[in-house]
């Protein structure tokens, strides 16, 4: 409006200076605001494009970031919105699956637990705490079975630390288990893979010259030292003989064993 009145000015007198002047000063400001709008369109796209290529990808959390960038500059734009409500029915939706997924390992891990089959409850428990890693309950209750098991321990076959490197067999005797509460026996291994990959190891047990039983343990790629728990009891031909000894063999690795006991209700 202020140009409109210096150009009808200059139409009165149009050799004056002055109203020439101001008609330049309020062009310069209206190029600036022009290039100030522009460049924060420009800006707003950018975080519309950035948006559409993370939620392409399955990247839908910064998907939402640049889709709320984008409102900050345009509130009423409605595409980003209506984006932004779509991610959040997806992490709605995800929330219940995952949910689902966890409380059906609680129930699991829970039932075996009570039936005091171990090795199985830790498995449940390690799989619901791997879906929800910010849920304590699990790992709670696999140092209660830890503890269970500890206190019931009736003969050290390993103490101290021991190497056991890839295919080499070493063999424990001890003096067998008493019968009674034999069909709950668990075997106990705390060991930390040295070799940087996932790799197996097996265990055997027997009694004098004959081979009784084993297992094979997985032993994933982890530097940490983990508890390995294997119900032997289960197996008849365990609870069944005197057995005296049992061997240890990596295959694909090698492995630092700290603890590995019988224990027994």
């Amino acid at each position: 409006e202020a140009k409109q009145e210096y150009e009808n000015a200059l139409k009165i007198k149009p050799d004056e200076e002055y109203p020439k002047e101001k008609i330049r000063k309020i062009n310069e400001m209206i190029m600036t605001a022009e290039e100030a709008k522009k460049a924060k369109r420009q800006e707003y796209e950018k975080y519309v494009a950035s948006g559409d290529f993370r939620f392409d990808a399955g990247d839908i959390h910064e998907a939402k970031a640049a889709y709320e960038d984008a409102l900050k500059l345009y509130p009423d734009e409605s595409y980003p919105a209506e984006r932004i409500q779509e991610i959040n029915n997806i992490i709605a939706d995800e929330m219940k699956r995952i949910q689902k997924e966890y409380n059906t390992a609680i129930a699991e891990a829970d039932r075996f637990f009570d039936a005091k089959t171990f090795d199985n409850a830790i498995y449940y428990y390690t799989k619901a705490s791997q879906i929800k890693p910010d849920e304590t309950y699990p790992l709670n209750r696999i140092k209660k079975i830890t503890s269970l098991i500890e206190e019931n321990v009736v003969v050290d076959v390993v103490k101290g630390s021991e190497i056991f490197d890839n295919n080499i067999m070493k063999k424990f005797t001890f003096t067998p288990v008493p019968r009674q509460g034999r069909k709950e026996s668990y075997i106990m291994i705390k060991a930390k893979n040295l070799s940087g990959k996932a790799f197996k190891l097996f265990l055997n047990y027997g009694k004098d010259g004959a081979k009784n039983g084993g297992f094979v343990i997985n032993i994933p790629n982890s530097n940490d030292e983990r508890d390995y728990i294997i119900k032997v009891g289960s197996q008849y031909k365990w609870f069944g003989n005197d057995n005296n000894w049992l061997t240890l063999q990596p295959e694909g690795g090698s492995v630092q064993i700290t603890h590995l006991r019988i224990s027994q209700e």
